[in-house]
């Protein structure tokens, strides 16, 4: 089975979901977050419907950094289907697959929430995403593990 591909190119004017421009919401413990709605169609073809739900950036004192990139995602086949990201870039940076976690199985017919996480580790340079983010989401047949499509995104940040 072929790889087909198509690009998505999205432009974002990224609005953060509290009260005030910039601020952050603090839970009262040290730890800081921070939302983006987005709610942006990525694709929507015979195979699958995927929406950029929101990215989320987190600050804890104990877990460090992190930023969460939640994307709705419906399986329109009649069968098991693996999303995962591959190939992520911040700010036209490369991101180190070993800060990444993002692998989400859909049963046939149904819908889930696919989340990349990237999460700072000693060691590893953390992305600070204040441009664009760009990456491959790879539908993966969850019973073959055959690849079988690949859909480009990029999605500037405003």
């Amino acid at each position: 089975m072929s790889v087909c591909s198509t690009t998505t190119s999205v432009e974002a004017e990224v609005k953060s979901d509290n009260s005030q421009e910039g601020e952050e919401l603090d839970s009262g413990n040290g730890d800081e977050a921070d939302s983006d709605e987005l709610n942006l169609e990525i694709a929507d073809d015979e195979i699958i419907k995927i929406s950029l739900s929101k990215i989320v950036r987190e600050s804890d004192d104990v877990f460090g950094d992190s930023i969460d990139v939640e994307f709705m995602v419906d399986n329109k086949l009649d069968k098991l289907i693996t999303v995962q990201a591959r190939q992520v870039s911040a700010d036209n940076l490369m991101v180190d697959e070993t800060i990444l976690i993002m692998s989400q199985d859909i049963s046939a017919g149904k819908s889930a929430k696919a989340k990349l996480e990237m999460i700072e580790l000693d060691g590893y340079d953390f992305p600070t995403l204040e441009e664009i983010l760009e990456l491959d989401l790879l539908v993966i047949d969850g019973g073959t593990f055959e690849d079988i499509k690949s859909y480009p995104v990029s999605v500037e940040l405003k």
